[in-house]
């Protein structure tokens, strides 16, 4: 699974990435701070990067509207700790949920979405779009 870490949140995430084993980059590294979310979608898509951002409207209607896509994880505005253990935990869920499901996580990730919860601590999943309408 590759993670990119989009502009709004902390780029300390990819540090996270990395020492779990997964490859990481962030608008910042790659020189796309300014990148319109319409120009920065195409690249995820075409490198098969997963997106943690917190700009859940935006990227859920070009995922809706590109149909196949690597996956979105969407975590709240907080604290970089706070960031940085919310992206522990949600790769703890996609790891179990992956393995329970026989996947490798990025398979698993494929047009899925998977929101971090802060008011409840609940990590939910959905698939996006939803392949049954």
């Amino acid at each position: 699974m590759k993670l990119w870490v989009d502009a709004c949140l902390t780029p300390t995430l990819e540090g996270v990435a990395h020492g779990r084993g997964y490859e990481a980059t962030s608008n910042r590294r790659r020189g796309l701070l300014a990148a319109p979310d319409s120009e920065l979608f195409p690249i995820l898509v075409a490198e098969d990067w997963v997106l943690v951002t917190n700009n859940e409207i935006d990227f859920r209607r070009l995922a809706v509207a590109h149909e196949l896509h690597p996956g979105l994880v969407i975590l709240p505005q907080g604290r970089v700790d706070q960031q940085r253990t919310w992206l522990q935990r949600v790769i703890d869920f996609i790891e179990a949920r992956s393995g329970q499901d026989g996947e490798e996580p990025w398979a698993w990730m494929t047009c899925r979405i998977v929101t971090f919860d802060d008011e409840a601590e609940e990590i939910h999943a959905a698939w996006l779009p939803d392949p049954l309408p």
